[in-house]
């Protein structure tokens, strides 16, 4: 996958509108019936870097959420866990509590009712204080349940609990059981968990252009704390439509968007909608992230192997909805895959 040229295309004149009004910085990449059709940088890393290229490592915040629970589709698939695996069958610490029926499907879904990490108290930067950590404290997940187990609640916690069931019942710590059944054979040389320390080659900004606080990237773990390039993410993005991930059933059960729940899958959403601009209905799964002022975007189109990714360093990226017919992310699927 090479950058293209610089012809003006749909997709390239959304992007760069986008960029020029101090809305997006960063990348897009496209794709359809698993061929690379763009690759477009955006405006400069920061101020004395260069733009974006397809192997810049980004923090794919909740992005980390649709490869873990690939992570534990595969562990379905051999037999190690089953969605409906309470979270006291695995972890003896949920024995006596009320959150120990709380299933492995529910934590994919966000339906445990778990404490939620964002709603502890915040330091002079904002950012809450369970984040301000090197690594995440998974003994406070064990809280008190927060909110009805049956309701739609998103919050990290689930997440961290996941790569707990994945690390008990393979034997494997998160980091490795990533690299032993994702990166390395699909050969993804970035996607790897943000350990502490780790330096980014951009500057995040909020919406007026100021640097970020310092953020601890490693507390995010298995909810958002994986990073990787666009083509990286392409790549993993293309396998698991393609099979090489999942079986046709597991996909079918990570891809099931459901109503009443705001069509929530397993680690994203999936639903149908079609873009005016475009001569047909798609079926998209969508998971969107946001750490700091990074805003992330994966977009899969599973009809026509089409993706759509999208990252910038700005908060003041605005992705809009795409099933209200408007805004960005609307702009991006009618431009890749409808013209």
């Amino acid at each position: 996958m090479a950058l293209p040229a610089c012809a003006q295309t749909p997709l390239k004149a959304i992007v760069t509108a986008e960029n020029a009004e101090g809305r997006f910085n960063g990348i897009v990449v496209a794709s359809v019936e698993g061929q690379p059709t763009e690759a477009i940088p955006a405006g400069r890393l920061s101020k004395t870097r260069k733009a974006a290229t397809l192997d810049t490592p980004w923090r794919l915040a909740s992005i980390s959420k649709q490869i873990t629970a690939v992570l534990v589709m595969m562990s379905v698939e051999r037999k190690e866990v089953s969605l409906d695996t309470p979270l006291k069958a695995v972890l003896p610490e949920f024995a006596d509590l009320q959150s120990g029926n709380v299933t492995v499907k529910a934590l994919l879904r966000h339906q445990s009712g778990l404490p939620d990490p964002s709603e502890t108290l915040t330091n002079a930067d904002g950012v809450a204080q369970f984040y301000t950590h090197d690594k995440a404290d998974h003994g406070f997940c064990r809280g008190p349940l927060r909110a009805d187990p049956e309701a739609f609640h998103y919050n990290n916690c689930d997440y961290y609990l996941l790569s707990d069931v994945l690390e008990k019942v393979t034997g494997r710590p998160f980091a490795q059981l990533l690299e032993e059944r994702i990166s390395g054979p699909l050969g993804l040389k970035t996607l790897r968990l943000y350990q502490p320390g780790d330096r980014e080659p951009f500057t995040a900004v909020d919406s007026d252009g100021a640097p970020e606080p310092a953020l601890s990237l490693s507390v995010y773990e298995a909810a958002a704390g994986i990073k990787g390039s666009a083509r990286d993410l392409m790549r993993f993005d293309t396998a698991l439509m393609s099979g090489r991930l999942l079986s046709h059933d597991s996909l079918k059960a990570l891809w099931e968007g459901e109503p009443s729940l705001g069509y929530v899958a397993l680690g994203a959403w999936a639903y149908t909608v079609k873009p005016t601009g475009c001569a047909q209905a798609m079926t998209v799964v969508e998971r969107r992230g946001a750490v700091g002022n990074v805003q992330t975007l994966n977009l899969i189109w599973p009809e026509r192997q089409g993706v759509i990714i999208a990252f910038s360093r700005t908060a003041a990226t605005d992705w809009g909805q795409l099933w209200q017919d408007k805004g960005f992310m609307r702009d991006l699927v009618v431009a890749a895959w409808c013209r």
